[in-house]
């Protein structure tokens, strides 16, 4: 999607990090209070957008960094990092879900 289109998707940052932030909490509230099997299902799916839309945005900074000349390695570990823990959390959140 990143590639195909011309939009800046930066503007997703302040958003997912604050919905990654408020989940985090949500399922420690469940775990430890509410203890739901639904609530549990409710925030898999939203994991799974939350990671989903984490991958667009990482491959726009991944995007930019290219198109700026930033060839260092601190940018390309940081970026190869953050890409390979939304795959490993959206598949958690994948797994969470289909383990039910």
């Amino acid at each position: 999607v990143v590639y195909i289109t011309d939009y800046d998707f930066g503007f997703l940052g302040i958003f997912l990090f604050i919905s990654l932030f408020a989940t985090i909490i949500v399922e420690l509230l469940n775990y430890l209070i509410f203890k739901s099997t639904a609530f549990r299902r409710i925030t898999s799916y939203v994991g799974i957008v939350i990671f989903t839309l984490y991958l667009v945005y990482d491959f726009n900074r991944l995007e930019k960094a290219v198109a700026q000349g930033d060839e260092s390695w601190g940018t390309a570990v940081t970026i190869a990092v953050e890409l390979y823990l939304d795959i490993i959390n959206l598949f958690a959140y994948i797994l969470e879900l289909l383990g039910g």
